[in-house]
Order: C-alpha cells, then sequence, then structure tokens
C-alpha cells in the first residue's frame, strides 16, 4: 500500500536476508560472502530448493539474487527469473538481481518486466556491494515512492550497505538516538557509519541528508 505523502510512510518488518539462487557453488559462494558481511544469506542451487527456502521464510526476503540460467550436471536447465516471477505474483518480490550471460537478452528483458535489475556475470565485489546497499536502504520501507529514492540517493554516492540501512531508517522517521538499537550496531559504529555518509556525500549534517531525502519524497516540499 502507498502511503499518504501528505504523511511519513511507516516502517515494516524486518526481513529474512538474502537469497541466492545458483547452481554454480563457487559463484554462489563467491556471492554469499559478499552480502553476507550485510546480513545471513540462504543459499539454492536449485528452483525446488529456492520454493522450499521461500516457503520457510519468516518474513519477506532483504534482497534476491538469481542467476538467469541454472545449469547443473545431470539436470535439465532452470530459468531463476521464474522464481522472481512467482515471489511478485505473491506480492511479496524484494529488491532482485539477475546475473545473465552478456547475450541473454531475453533475461534482460524479463527482468526489467519483473522490476529487477539484470547484470552480466560473474558479478564483481562492488556490484555485489551495491546491490547489498540499495536493498538494506529499503529493507523496512513500505512504500514504492521512498523505495526508488532510496535506491537512486544510493546509486548516486555509493553508499555501503550499512550507511544505506541508517539512511534508509532515518528516511522513515527513526530518531538518530534509535538507531543503534535498531541496527544492533554500538552507538560508536553508528556514529562512525554516519561521519562516512557524510563524507561520501559532502553534506554538511546527517539531518540535512535525510531532509533532502523527504524533499524529494514529498515532491520539494521540506519535510522534518
Amino acid at each position: 500500500m502507498t502511503a499518504d505523502r501528505g504523511s511519513r510512510p511507516s516502517p515494516g518488518a524486518r526481513a529474512e536476508g538474502f537469497l541466492v539462487l545458483e547452481g554454480d557453488p563457487a559463484r554462489a559462494r563467491a556471492c554469499a560472502r559478499v552480502l553476507g558481511r550485510a546480513r545471513p544469506v540462504a543459499v539454492a542451487g536449485a528452483l525446488a530448493e529456492a520454493r522450499a527456502r521461500c516457503r520457510a521464510a519468516r518474513a519477506p526476503w532483504t534482497g534476491v539474487l538469481v542467476a538467469a540460467r541454472l545449469a547443473r550436471p545431470g539436470a535439465a536447465p532452470e530459468r531463476g527469473l521464474d522464481l522472481l516471477a512467482e515471489l511478485r505474483a505473491s506480492g511479496r518480490l524484494p529488491p532482485a538481481l539477475v546475473v545473465a550471460a552478456p547475450a541473454d537478452r531475453g533475461a534482460l528483458l524479463r527482468a526489467h518486466d519483473l522490476g529487477a535489475r539484470c547484470l552480466p556475470g560473474p558479478l564483481e565485489e562492488a556490484q555485489l556491494d551495491l546491490f547489498a546497499a540499495r536493498a538494506l536502504a529499503v529493507e523496512r520501507c513500505p512504500d514504492p515512492g521512498l523505495r526508488a529514492i532510496l535506491e537512486a540517493f544510493v546509486g548516486r554516492w555509493r553508499l555501503r550497505p550499512r550507511e544505506a540501512e541508517l539512511l534508509g531508517l532515518a528516511s522513515l522517521g527513526h530518531e538518530r538516538g534509535r538507531l543503534p538499537a535498531e541496527t544492533g550496531a554500538a552507538p560508536d559504529t553508528v556514529k562512525d557509519r554516519v561521519r562516512a555518509l557524510l563524507r561520501r556525500t559532502g553534506a554538511r549534517s546527517f539531518e540535512e541528508l535525510v531532509r533532502s531525502v523527504r524533499r524529494a519524497y514529498f515532491g520539494g516540499r521540506p519535510v522534518i
């Protein structure tokens, strides 16, 4: 449900973590290693396994990464995009990233139709880190408009995942003093992440940065 633009969007529930659907074990481990710095990661090597993990999940995923084509010895090829289509049909599709062969135009078009990003593999660490940052920024945001703005801010400034998480929570109205409890980080760690945010964005204060997100969301009207 889209939030009323006259009020702040209400924070949503905490998410489950990342789901990686990748038939190549080495690539799956590489993705899990990077994404695991931000949230727990569940890895599935086949569609049936991924579907079982989705059924068992107690909350929506923070993000889902799928290989466009799942090729396993002795098994018929599967399409990871089928999982995204099922999640979208259920109303539980989080930020999603599709890894495809450079020439797989069909995967690119289908990913676009599903609202997912599509990149040629294998992915570099920086690309995985940016995906994690976008996902954490919107993890508890139920409003599509604010989600789009937060993802744009993350991409523009190349925020790190934990920096993006702070910006997302503050943009939802969480008080700065509550951020350590909300993120599970020590107060000094949160302060270090806020300082890194300010260096990366050039904002004079954390409050100014949050106001800029809200101005974009509310169509230019300052809100604080």
